[in-house]
């Protein structure tokens, strides 16, 4: 006998359409989703959905956007705190662990069609805003390294986070485009990078003072 799906309470469908979405695009990619087949997969009609959903560009924010609180989880303990500091080496490989475990998702949060070819590629979709907001809060943990002495005054915090960043986010696209690569070999540059990187969050020593 063939099990049935259980029915969808009214008030947790949006819930589950997201939920269901993030696991059909792992499994056909974000090219390949449309409305209608993410209504087969979780067994609603075509009008419940576009209820919640008015296009496939809706869907794929809110899709992005639960990616972004997922990737931002696995990042958070890397983070530390302004008093224990962050680990750039922990960071680099929460952040290529997440997108080579999940390209699909990745490509949600950063890809070409939910950036570029989004319907109007409005920098003010929920999905652009949040992910900057995920950048800009890496980046206010940099400041924060730097106003602890972690980080020399003479650094730019902010275009430390930009290199950190796109260092990792050039790893992951050349791997999950498939351009170049290994697992493991992503990993190993990006902690190569990190403790490259590294030194410059150790505390500032200070120079001698010189005695006249």
């Amino acid at each position: 006998m063939s099990r049935q799906r259980a029915p969808y309470h009214h008030g947790d469908l949006r819930r589950s359409l997201v939920e269901g979405g993030l696991r059909l695009v792992e499994e056909i990619g974000v090219e390949s989703m449309t409305l209608q087949k993410l209504a087969k997969h979780c067994g609603v009609s075509a009008p419940a959905l576009y209820h919640h959903f008015r296009s496939k560009d809706d869907l794929l924010q809110e899709l992005g956007t639960r990616s972004l609180a997922l990737f931002e989880e696995a990042l958070a303990p890397t983070l530390g705190t302004p008093d224990t500091g962050l680990s750039l080496p922990d960071f680099a490989v929460a952040y290529v662990t997440f997108a080579l475990r999940h390209p699909e998702l990745y490509e949600l949060m950063f890809g070409r069609v939910t950036w570029i070819r989004a319907t109007p590629p409005t920098p003010s979709a929920p999905l652009h805003a949040r992910a900057r907001q995920s950048f800009r809060a890496f980046g206010e943990r940099m400041a924060e390294e730097q106003r602890r002495g972690r980080i020399p005054r003479s650094e730019d915090p902010l275009r430390l986070s930009q290199v950190v960043w796109a260092t990792l986010h050039g790893l992951c696209r050349m791997h999950n485009d498939g351009l170049a690569f290994s697992k493991e070999t992503i990993t190993d540059i990006a902690l190569h990078a990190a403790k490259l990187l590294q030194p410059l969050f150790d505390k500032p020593r200070r120079k001698p003072k010189v005695i006249a």
